[in-house]
């Protein structure tokens, strides 16, 4: 299970990246929960279920020109899930100066799908990891 994880990981990142928010949604639970780092504005605290990823989608989608996101570093955690360390890319959408910044992103699974994303510092995110090993 952990191996389908990682790919099932690594797959979301290639579907962000190329805007195909109908193959994250397939891959996702109908519950799946969205946390996005705490105090990111314009964004809630939480997202939950398709409907609330779709608002999450936009939102992200709508404030910025271009975005990438990269991944640095992932990490099979065994029945905790997997650590993603990403790097997002991006220029706002509205001018600015582009926006350089390391994330990480705790993601859970369950039968076969994303669960829930849970988007941290990195420190904040090895704090955790330290915890449950």
């Amino acid at each position: 299970m952990s191996e389908q994880n990682l790919t099932l990981a690594r797959q979301a990142y290639e579907a962000w990246n190329r805007g195909d928010a109908n193959w994250l949604l397939e891959h996702m639970t109908e519950d799946v929960k969205v946390e996005p780092m705490h105090g990111s504005s314009p964004f809630d605290k939480v997202y939950i279920g398709h409907e609330g990823w779709n608002r999450f989608w936009k939102r992200w989608r709508k404030a910025w020109s271009q975005i990438e996101i990269r991944v640095e570093r992932i990490e099979d955690l065994g029945q905790h899930g997997v650590l993603v360390l990403v790097k997002f890319e991006g220029v706002p959408r509205g001018g600015g100066d582009e926006v350089s910044e390391t994330v990480s992103h705790w993601l859970k699974f369950r039968d076969g799908l994303l669960s829930s994303l849970t988007a941290m510092t990195p420190e904040t995110a090895d704090r955790r990891r330290e915890v449950r090993s």
